[in-house]
């Protein structure tokens, strides 16, 4: 028993080593973000270390992509871990709604020019939310918007908004929205 009480207290204090690190931004002087360097582990290797507890890493990750897309918000306006650190977190908790729909909507409106590689990884992270939450109207409603609006593909957006019109608790002027 021993034996297992000092293994426990080992990984305990591993454990919070990592996280200390994940959640630490380096505000030393001589690094620029543009030299910035962050460290993503992935998700096969925080699932075996949470032993079950994949939700609170996520909820860790959460709070991290939160700290690093505020960071860049309110410097260089660039996000390229943006996508790494969303896609980590909703792995580590594939029902964490909340971030899908955030995510869409981050990485088109954020103070940079919207693109169409930007647009393409909202519809990449809400489509994912909507596998996950195909009974929740916002997923396709806000696929729709992308296509139809920012993208111009009426086809596509009809599509999306037809999906969302369908779903139970979605606001009846959908409907309308659909049939145009």
């Amino acid at each position: 028993k021993k034996l297992l009480l000092i293994f426990f207290i080992g990984y305990l204090f591993s454990l919070t080593i990592l996280m200390e690190k994940l959640l630490r931004f380096e505000k030393d002087s001589a690094t620029t973000l543009k030299d910035e360097l962050l460290y993503i582990p992935s998700t096969k290797l925080l699932k075996f270390l949470a032993f079950g507890h994949s939700e609170t890493l996520a909820d860790l990750m959460w709070i991290k992509t939160i700290l690093y897309y505020s960071e860049h918000f309110l410097t260089d306006v660039k996000f390229k871990y943006l996508e790494q650190l969303l896609n980590l977190t909703t792995d580590l908790d594939p029902l964490f709604k909340n971030a899908y729909l955030w995510g869409g909507a981050a990485f088109m409106y954020n103070g940079a020019p919207i693109t169409s590689e930007a647009i393409e990884k909202s519809n990449k992270i809400l489509k994912k939310g909507f596998i996950n939450f195909p009974e929740i109207w916002e997923f396709p409603f806000q696929i729709s918007v992308n296509y139809a609006i920012e993208l111009r593909d009426y086809k596509k957006g009809a599509l999306y908004m037809d999906k969302a019109a369908k779903l139970p608790n979605s606001p009846p002027y959908l409907k309308t929205l659909a049939a145009m």
